[in-house]
């Protein structure tokens, strides 16, 4: 309702570095979290802080440090192409769809914190603390392609020459 009213649907993407990190302090704080303070639970958590400061400073540098400069340029789209049911359409692209991925990235933390696992760390908790991480520095390599990429163009546009439509190298 309020990207409706704002006509722009810009708040779900810092959305996407706060929730996350809220429903991992919910499970971690929550009365019934018998695992809350395991070594397990508390690597789990860090490394969904480790994800939100990732997609935090990226969303931010993309905005050129402002908060809510613009939206998502895939929601302008559906929005252009489809406008007598960008309502109902917003609704469900952008609000219901989002809500599971949103919570679905947190399961793992629920299953640290409400139930018992080893007392302490074992190989698996290693490999995929170290799988999240290698993760992390994959997007924020790629974060920084794209930011140097997107930079490059506008500097191409300024100097009056022609964008580089594709991004062809690096990770991308």
């Amino acid at each position: 309702i309020i990207g409706i009213l704002q006509k722009s649907f810009w708040l779900i993407d810092p959305f996407w570095t706060i929730l996350p990190v809220l429903i991992g302090q919910f499970y971690s704080l929550h009365p019934n979290a018998s695992a809350r303070a395991s070594p397990r639970a508390i690597l789990a958590l860090n490394c969904i802080y480790a994800w939100a400061v990732r997609l935090t400073h990226s969303y931010f540098r993309r905005e050129c440090w402002k908060f809510g400069r613009r939206e998502d340029w895939r929601y302008t789209k559906m929005a252009q192409e489809n406008p007598r049911l960008w309502p109902l359409l917003s609704f469900f692209a952008v609000g219901v769809a989002q809500q599971p991925m949103l919570c679905g990235i947190t399961l793992p933390l629920y299953s640290v914190n409400f139930r018992q696992g080893p007392a302490g760390l074992t190989c698996l908790d290693y490999l995929a603390a170290v799988l999240c991480l290698a993760g992390i520095f994959i997007a924020c390599v790629s974060d920084n392609q794209l930011y140097r990429y997107m930079q490059e163009n506008a500097t191409r546009v300024q100097r009056g020459a022609p964008r580089i439509e594709v991004l062809n190298s690096g990770l991308w």
